[in-house]
């Protein structure tokens, strides 16, 4: 950016041209907002981001452990046999005990929609799929983060295989 003087005239065109330099940047190294703007070129490094998918659903009565367990097999499942799964996280609600959400992450939207895409041909998969639907009462529709930082540890002694 130009030297601006102290009456904060630099302060005031970040302001202005980040959002619009943010924008324009879809993933590439160098943004340009709109040359109109009259904001200059800005150059940001950019790495590939993980996404996150959230799954919020109600589990049946006395199935808590089974949903558990078919959660686990197909997060475990999916680790070893897909391109780009990368493990998942099941919490319960502390206020509802019949209420669980899964976090899965991907290393992208495109492997996540690729792997939903096939339907599951493999016995073992095909066993934890239909036991997890079987235990479940009702689940909202899968939920779309991008991650910005991860500072937790690797669960179950697993390695975190960023």
């Amino acid at each position: 950016m130009k030297s601006m003087d102290r009456s904060g005239t630099r302060a005031r065109m970040i302001a202005r041209c980040w959002p619009a330099a943010r924008a324009s940047c879809s993933g590439a190294t160098t943004c340009r907002p709109a040359a109109r703007s009259g904001c200059p070129e800005v150059q940001v490094a950019r790495r590939p981001t993980s996404i996150r998918v959230m799954y919020r659903g109600k589990v049946k009565p006395g199935q808590e452990e089974a949903f558990a367990t078919a959660w686990r097999g197909i997060t475990r499942w999916m680790r070893t046999h897909v391109s780009g799964a990368r493990g998942s996280l099941l919490v319960r609600s502390a206020e509802e005990s019949l209420v669980f959400v899964g976090i899965a992450r991907w290393a992208s939207r495109a492997a996540w929609e690729a792997s939903q895409a096939r339907s599951p041909q493999d016995p073992e998969l095909l066993a934890h799929v239909q036991a997890m639907r079987a235990t479940a009462e009702r689940s909202r529709p899968p939920a779309f983060h991008e991650e910005v930082s991860d500072l937790t540890l690797g669960g179950e002694g697993e390695e975190d295989r960023t």
